[in-house]
């Protein structure tokens, strides 16, 4: 039996990966930019990067997380059906406090992925955050249908979001 060596970016690539489940965001991004100087095209490094770059620090910063959009945009660019991609798009836009962009973002990666469930968390709070109460609902029910765990995640803004409703 013969095993094939991965490529010198694929190496990278893991290497980013191992140092970004590890939270060294700073180390995982000189890894997928190692791999993006051997393949610009290198769709997972490419993502990898934009995430690295809006986790980097405790509280991302807004050139941070355009820095980070630009990424996932030319991952997206060449793998438009790529639904990590399009999550971590939206959640960088929803980091920024652009709601109805990452709302847009969520929901093309659920139009790849019906199943992503924390997508669907976060689309219901981005629909809250613009006042869509009735789609936050039903993006909440779903997420937790999907995965009984978001219930934590969910019931943090689900819970507001009945108050303001019963005060109006």
């Amino acid at each position: 039996m013969r095993f094939r060596r991965k490529s010198p970016e694929d190496e990278e690539f893991q290497l980013g990966a191992v140092a970004l489940s590890k939270k060294d965001s700073a180390k995982a991004a000189r890894h997928f930019r190692k791999a993006l100087s051997i393949n610009p095209n290198h769709v997972d490094s490419l993502v990898g990067l934009g995430i690295a770059l809006s986790t980097m620090n405790a509280q991302p910063d807004i050139e941070a997380l355009q820095r980070s959009i630009e990424e996932f945009d030319k991952a997206l660019a060449i793998k438009k059906k790529n639904p990590i991609a399009w999550y971590n798009r939206g959640l960088s836009f929803f980091k920024m406090g652009k709601f109805e962009k990452a709302i847009e973002s969520f929901r093309m990666a659920l139009k790849y992925n019906q199943k992503f469930s924390i997508v669907w968390a976060y689309l219901g709070e981005a629909y809250y955050h613009v006042g869509n109460y009735d789609e936050a609902s039903f993006c909440a029910s779903r997420a937790i249908k999907l995965n009984p765990t978001l219930t934590e995640k969910v019931s943090s803004w689900y819970t507001e979001m009945q108050k303001k409703i019963n005060k109006e």
